[in-house]
């Protein structure tokens, strides 16, 4: 079972992400960033390369047209990003390791 993202539609039938709800650089401290798809994958369209698969329609997730454009680090700013923190890699290998923030 995948967690739940509180974007789109579910943000409506729940609630959305709280102003808090974010990734620090103190979460990040001690936490493996394997885990996280977008520290080793890229999602390559026909519209360019993004971080990933949620934040397809976010403009600041696009990191080029090309895969050498994409290289690089990506700066977890979207409450989707607190998620994947708390659970791991949601679109590739749901973790049992959740984290509470």
């Amino acid at each position: 079972m995948l967690p739940t993202l509180r974007i789109g539609a579910e943000s409506e039938r729940q609630r959305g992400y709280q102003p808090d709800e974010r990734v620090t650089r103190e979460m990040m401290e001690g936490y493996d960033a394997n885990l996280l798809i977008c520290s080793h994958s890229r999602v390559v369209t026909d519209r360019g390369v993004y971080v990933c698969p949620i934040l397809i329609e976010a403009p600041d997730a696009k990191l080029g047209i090309n895969l050498t454009e994409a290289q690089g680090r990506y700066a977890l700013r979207h409450h989707a990003c607190y998620t994947c923190w708390q659970y791991g890699a949601l679109c590739s290998n749901a973790s049992s390791q959740r984290r509470d923030g």
